[in-house]
Order: structure tokens, then C-alpha cells, then sequence
């Protein structure tokens, strides 16, 4: 089957940038380069793109892709967390706009040997980066009963986690090989108690990509380091797929939107009155979801959200 790649909300996205000749953007998630090229075809003449990605194979696509712009788009090899290296090796002093996708690649699903299917028979690996940290086959046969389930419960907000990570021990007792992820997701499917319209092990999977790759940590990471080199009027922009990421998003942007810098602790305001200016804008579109008919062609960004900030302060070193 060939896998045809659409960036989701692409319309937005353009329209919350306002991309112009000259400017310096981030794609932070570059994928196979779908936003980046509408991006960067808007950025002539003088603009400079950077793109990150942890998978060496979506940057050798998105490499391809914008082949045709090769001297004005770097690419790096590691996670948005880092983006101020990034930054610093590409002799940039800031940007003028930052994308984070925080989507999942339906790639993965296809590519052989990624372990991140329950439809497939081969180990659950579920790295983005196959060459770094922990398969996931390797953390279900080594971790505890409690930790198992209590991932499953906070990344994948299952209600039956416990029952979950109880039966994956159980079947590892009993079959030490690696588990593969049509193994998992009968697991999963038996440990159940009630009914759902998508497949049953969706949020295991999931809850264990997301501690595998370390994803919240990361986007935490992100999100502080973006709104530290964005110029001031630079835009920021994120799109969510679940609730436990959309909230991290939310709230950081409403942080650095208050007027009063004092500690959330403290009884009365003391701040000096010009530290009293919103630090960001959040943007007035944010929390938006893809049109009807983008949704009725790809399914699968049924449940993305976009969410923006406009840099009021910026804190460039």
C-alpha cells in the first residue's frame, strides 16, 4: 500500500503564520515535510527554514521533498527539546515562527520492523529514533506490574490499566519472548471491560509510546525553549492530538500570558508595573479543529487541534 502523506490542518496553520519573504521558521516536527514546504514556498526570497526530527527516515523523505529549496532548509537529526543547539549550529540569533505537530505518523504504522502496529506480529519497539533509549518489548518485560500501569493510566487515560499491565505480566510469565503488537493488543482487547468504538489497545499504545519517546517531557522542553528564541511578534504554533498534551500547550501559553509575573503562591501582587505587560498573545483561534470536509478526507485529524501564541516580550539572549 502506499502511504500518501497530507499535513493536517494546513489551511490554519498558514493562515496563523502569515508566512513572508525573509522569515526564519522552525519546524520542530518536520515529519515528511508537508507543512514545510507550503511553508518555505512562501518564505522566498531570504528566508531560512529549520527542521528537526528524531526518525533519520522522515528526514531523508522531507530531504526529498524540498529538494527544490535545499539552500535556504537545514535539517537536524534529534528532538525540538534541543532547539536552541540547533539553533546556535545554524549561525541563527532567533525565530520568527515555531510548528510543533505532535501527531503520530500513520508511516509508522506501515513501515516494517517499527513495532508501533497492533495489527502486526513483530515486537513492540516504538522508538521514533531506533538507535536511542529502550524498546518497548524490553520496558513490558522489565518494569513492575504498578509502573506498566500506572503509564498506561496517566499517557493513555485508561480506565483499565491495571487490569491491562496485570494480564501483559501474566502473558510474559507464561511467554518470555519479546511481545509483538498483535500479541499486546489481544492482551489488551481480553483485559477490557467495556466497549469502544476504536480499537481496544488505541490508548495502551498510545500511553506506552508516549513514555517510550519520552513525549511530554519533551514537549514541556519544546515549549519552554520556543518562547525563549522567538523575536518579538514571532508566532508559535502547536497542534494537539490528545487531551493530556493539548493541556500542557494551554496552560504554558496561559502562563506567559498573565500580567503578574509573582508566584502563584503569593497572597498580593508585588511585581514592578512594566513587568505587568502579557509576556504572549494567545491567539483568539486556539484550540481550533480541522474543517468537516478535511476530516471527512483524513480521518485521522479528527481529533487534532491547533493552538497559537504571539510573543509580546521576547526574551532573545
Amino acid at each position: 500500500m502506499k502511504y500518501l502523506h497530507r499535513p493536517v490542518m494546513l489551511e490554519e496553520v498558514l493562515s496563523f503564520f502569515k508566512p513572508f519573504s525573509g522569515m526564519t521558521f522552525l519546524d520542530g516536527t518536520i515529519g515528511e515535510g508537508g507543512h514545510s514546504e507550503a511553508i518555505v514556498e512562501k518564505i522566498i526570497p531570504g528566508g531560512t527554514l529549520i527542521g528537526i526530527d528524531r526518525d533519520s527516515s522522515n528526514l531523508a523523505r522531507a530531504s526529498e521533498r524540498l529538494k527544490s529549496y535545499a539552500s535556504m532548509v537545514k535539517l537536524f537529526q534529534g528532538s525540538y527539546g534541543s532547539m536552541k543547539d540547533f539553533l546556535k549550529s545554524a549561525g541563527l540569533k532567533g525565530f520568527d515562527g515555531i510548528l510543533l505537530d505532535l501527531g503520530f505518523s500513520t508511516r509508522h504504522i506501515f513501515d516494517a520492523g517499527r513495532g508501533f502496529s497492533f495489527m502486526k506480529d513483530e515486537p513492540v519497539d516504538m522508538r521514533y529514533d531506533s538507535s536511542a533509549g529502550v524498546p518497548a518489548h524490553r520496558w513490558l518485560a522489565e518494569a513492575p506490574e504498578d509502573e506498566i500501569a500506572g503509564v498506561i493510566r496517566e499517557f493513555g487515560e485508561e480506565r483499565d490499566a491495571r487490569r491491562i499491565a496485570k494480564r501483559i505480566k501474566k502473558s510474559l510469565e507464561e511467554e518470555s519472548s519479546p511481545i509483538t503488537g498483535l500479541r499486546l493488543a489481544k492482551i489488551v482487547s481480553s483485559a477490557k471491560r467495556t466497549k469502544t468504538s476504536k480499537n481496544p489497545a488505541t490508548k495502551t499504545f498510545q500511553a506506552i509510546r508516549i513514555f517510550i519517546n519520552r513525549e511530554l517531557e519533551e514537549l514541556e522542553k519544546g515549549l519552554n525553549a520556543g518562547l525563549h528564541l522567538l523575536v518579538e511578534g514571532g508566532r508559535f504554533g502547536v497542534i494537539t492530538y490528545h487531551s493530556t498534551e493539548d493541556r500542557i500547550v494551554k496552560k504554558k501559553f496561559r502562563e506567559y500570558e498573565r500580567r503578574c509575573t509573582c508566584p502563584t503562591d503569593f497572597p498580593v501582587c508585588i511585581c514592578n508595573e512594566s513587568e505587568k505587560t502579557p509576556l504572549v498573545s494567545v491567539w483568539k483561534g486556539s484550540g481550533s479543529s480541522p474543517s468537516s470536509e478535511e476530516i471527512s478526507s483524513n480521518p485521522s485529524a479528527r481529533s487534532a487541534r491547533l493552538r497559537g501564541c504571539e510573543i509580546r516580550k521576547a526574551f532573545l539572549e
